[in-house]
């Protein structure tokens, strides 16, 4: 029905309170700023103030509930501005999604759902087939409304506590990772933390090492961009400082 009946998309967002990304994107737009979109996540419609999911929803609801959102979102910010207020920000570069392929670890964290250890064995989002089609299903979303429009995906690699994970649980490591969704988006990111739970040794030269690695595991001519990177400075109890994070950045 979303790709067939394109009035859906209106009536879903007609019934959308845009007000506070009308307000920030006006803001961004009266500052200079260039902004990256977002879509996908945990976002998932609610049902008496209960947030549904994949399981709850079913798996193919689900995706088709994100190209939904996709499309409206996109439709509203892209270059059709279809009901934003003028003076807001047009958006041409989207993000799918955040660090897809720790999905299943997030929900044990509590930031998807079903959380806990059921969302972290169980669910869909323990499913690295299940992550795929909800990128295709968002880029899908994104330049059906907006051709023009690029992609960035961004998953998590080569952070000691998510390494630890994939292996444990025979999941995919960031390189397959890389290989299976370079085709999925323009923009191939990725978000890098060597030193989570490891105060030493201090290793932010390790981004710049994957950096490479993911260009040579694009496509010919991708561009690769870090999108998230850093170095806590607590609990120093643990040995994380500000001292430490700085020289974490100096090697980055």
């Amino acid at each position: 029905q979303v790709r067939n009946q394109p009035g859906i998309v209106d009536e879903f967002a007609s019934r959308v309170d845009w007000s506070i990304p009308d307000r920030t994107l006006s803001l961004t737009s009266e500052l200079g700023l260039k902004v990256i979109g977002f879509v996908g996540a945990s976002s998932a419609p609610s049902v008496s103030g209960v947030e549904l999911d994949p399981v709850s929803l079913g798996t193919e609801s689900y995706l088709a509930y994100q190209e939904l959102v996709a499309r409206a979102v996109v439709r509203r910010y892209g270059p059709a501005r279809g009901g934003a207020p003028a003076a807001t920000s047009t958006i041409g570069v989207w993000q799918t999604d955040n660090e897809l392929n720790q999905a299943a670890q997030t929900a044990l964290g509590g930031n998807r759902r079903p959380t806990g250890v059921d969302g972290f064995l169980n669910s869909p989002w323990a499913s690295f087939d299940f992550q795929t089609a909800l990128l295709r299903s968002l880029r899908r979303g994104v330049v059906t409304e907006d051709p023009s429009a690029v992609t960035i995906v961004n998953p998590l690699v080569a952070s000691d506590a998510s390494d630890i994970f994939d292996t444990i649980f025979g999941r995919p490591g960031w390189n397959d990772v890389v290989r299976s969704w370079r085709n999925l988006a323009d923009v191939i990111g990725f978000d890098s933390y060597p030193n989570t739970y490891l105060p030493t040794p201090v290793d932010g030269a390790e981004v710049g090492r994957v950096a490479r690695r993911i260009r040579e595991l694009a496509c010919p001519g991708q561009q690769v961009l870090v999108m998230e990177t850093g170095y806590p400075v607590a609990p120093v109890a643990r040995g994380f400082t500000p001292e430490r994070q700085a020289e974490f950045y100096r090697q980055a």
